[in-house]
């Protein structure tokens, strides 16, 4: 078939119709997957065994650990180095007369971390991380103006 054939007005239609019809069918498969909001708890039963609900939307429950609390004992135990010391470790990482602008704590790659902003006496800035855990500078990058 040449391209004059497909192009005549027949061809065109069924070829319009049909990618709509594709795409209709895609879009609404995409949507099967997603969690719904569902208001029972049990969706299931095989080999005996009920399935609950994992989803945001089912019943309000109130267990016996709390994941906020416990998650933060845990993270409390490890952090040694308070945040007025990680702020003079960073301000001796750049040098005299240095003074820290900002110092807060946050996660990088994965570890704990103190984030600072050191300026120096050229008022040029520098971001220090300092390691929670043992107080060892892991980066100090110096800020371009430009």
């Amino acid at each position: 078939m040449n391209t004059t054939a497909f192009f005549r007005k027949g061809n065109v239609v069924l070829f319009v119709t049909g990618t709509i019809l594709i795409v209709a069918v895609l879009v609404s498969a995409s949507a099967i997957g997603r969690p719904t909001k569902m208001t029972g708890t049990i969706i299931g039963d095989n080999s005996n065994q009920n399935y609950i609900m994992m989803y945001a939307y089912g019943p309000n429950i109130t267990g016996s650990i709390t994941v906020g609390p416990t998650i933060t004992k845990i993270i409390e135990s490890q952090v040694h180095i308070s945040l007025a010391n990680a702020s003079n470790i960073a301000q001796k990482a750049v040098g005299g007369n240095a003074h820290t602008a900002a110092v807060r704590i946050g996660v990088v790659y994965g570890f704990l971390v103190y984030k600072a902003v050191v300026v120096d006496s050229n008022y040029d800035c520098h971001d220090i991380l300092v390691d929670a855990g043992n107080g060892k500078v892991l980066a100090t990058v110096q800020r371009s103006w430009l």
